[in-house]
């Protein structure tokens, strides 16, 4: 009816999408009450696209959204890796957390988390005309659970953090650096790789991989990764 007020009911029942650079792309938003780095973000989700009107025009809260089109499986990124590193005068020691995933609020990680940790060990080096740095790979490991009980079973409590630690001999790590003709002193970084086996994604009878980061990078089905981390000189 004329002069009647703008009727903003429903208006926030859906999300927005965010608008790309190009026109006819859009990015689904991260769902309400989640950031990144929220537990949810580790499971898959069902997302309900709609053609509507938003609040520059006229529209009942019936009238606002137009039918649904649901869209199952969808997985957001993971939550951050996020690495740490300390160092001893005999090796590198890292250390990353198992992703932990939840339903309901509830954590549903298993006692022996399902995906693997690696750690990657690299040094900072000048290209030879000098224009830039690289990152050469010299080592890397599996990280193993730190937790591990003697009589482990199903009913021991769960906490939110499950971590995987693993290190860097410093005898190997200057043998590396002396064979590539590096200096013994070079700037070290690592970074941490989350990944799913192939026995998970593909069932027990999946041939297991001594080395998925090197061997066959393409097959492997990564969960997150870490930025990388500066390794401290040693005191």
């Amino acid at each position: 009816m004329p002069d009647q007020p703008a009727d903003d009911s429903g208006l926030e029942a859906m999300q927005e999408l965010v608008k790309s650079p190009w026109p006819v792309h859009f990015l689904v938003p991260l769902p309400r009450k989640t950031g990144e780095t929220s537990l949810d973000l580790f499971g898959f989700l069902t997302n309900e696209l709609r053609v509507g009107h938003d609040a520059t025009r006229w529209a009942t809260a019936q009238g606002r959204f137009g039918p649904p089109l649901r869209v199952t499986g969808v997985q957001h990124l993971a939550p951050l890796l996020l690495c740490q590193v300390s160092r001893r005068p005999d090796r590198v020691d890292v250390s990353a957390p198992f992703a932990s995933p939840v339903r309901n609020g509830q954590l549903i990680r298993p006692l022996i988390p399902r995906s693997d940790l690696w750690v990657l060990l690299y040094a900072q080096v000048l290209q030879v005309d000098g224009e830039s740095w690289r990152n050469v790979l010299l080592l890397q490991g599996r990280a193993q659970q730190m937790r591990v009980d003697a009589n482990a079973d199903f009913r021991r409590p769960q906490t939110a953090l499950e971590m995987g630690a693993t290190h860097f001999n410093q005898t190997e790590l200057e043998t590396t650096l002396r064979q590539l003709g590096f200096p013994t002193n070079s700037w070290l970084s690592v970074l941490a790789v989350e990944h799913i086996p192939a026995v998970v994604l593909k069932g027990e009878g999946a041939p297991p991989r001594r080395d998925p980061l090197r061997e066959s990078l393409g097959d492997v089905r990564i969960l997150r990764s870490s930025f990388l981390v500066p390794v401290p000189p040693i005191c």
